[in-house]
């Protein structure tokens, strides 16, 4: 075998390994995105409440989830609202969520 020969040899199980490893993560993405656990979380942080979506006034639904947090003084009431069948278990997706400002803390 000649040194050519071998550099040829090598640079294939190179981009072989390559092309199986890229291979392998795609497929194991593919089966994630199949079996809903890489759904897209969705996240908006105001003063300390981390929410599922921008708080819009005037929001409502059927089942209210709250938790009230403290950030430079201020106290917080966050909530995520959600609509009728979709439970309230207080994860994103939610219908629309909600900031009211409490007072002092």
């Amino acid at each position: 075998m000649s040194l050519e020969d071998l550099a040829t040899a090598f640079g294939e199980a190179v981009d072989r390994g390559r092309f199986l490893r890229k291979a392998g993560v795609a497929s194991l993405g593919a089966v994630f995105v199949t079996l809903g656990m890489a759904a897209k979380a969705s996240a908006y942080n105001y003063a300390c409440c981390t929410l599922c979506d921008a708080p819009a006034q005037g929001c409502g639904g059927d089942c209210t989830w709250c938790w009230q947090c403290c950030q430079s003084g201020t106290k917080y009431n966050c909530c995520e609202h959600y609509a009728l069948g979709q439970g309230c278990a207080g994860g994103c997706p939610a219908y629309c969520s909600s900031v009211a400002v409490l007072g002092s803390c």
